[in-house]
């Protein structure tokens, strides 16, 4: 079994510290590919919005871009099928947790 790469801690803190990426971690999470058109409407931002939140995803290793231009989550931090949950070695993400009311 192959262990989660660590990303810098910098780069966690990065890619953790806004609310719409965590938005778009859950929509990517299930390694489909995605466009900034196609994602702003899901997660509540412009396409512009979209696409500068993807590219601080992509810098960091996070995300990874295909064909067309489209992202998706880069494999190693890809879940198990049917999971919400990101392994960032530092802190685990679960994109499922519903908040306290």
């Amino acid at each position: 079994m192959s262990e989660t790469p660590l990303l810098d801690f910098e780069t966690v803190l990065t890619v953790v510290s806004a609310s719409i990426r965590w938005k778009i971690l859950k929509v990517v999470c299930d390694g489909e590919l995605i466009g900034p058109q196609d994602l702003a409407p899901l997660v509540g931002c412009t396409p512009s919005a979209a696409s500068k939140h993807l590219r601080v995803l992509l810098d960091a290793g996070v995300c990874v871009q295909g064909r067309g231009g489209l992202y998706r989550l880069a494999p190693q931090f890809l879940p198990p099928p049917g999971q919400k949950v990101i392994d960032f070695g530092y802190c685990l993400v679960r994109l499922d947790a519903q908040p306290a009311n």
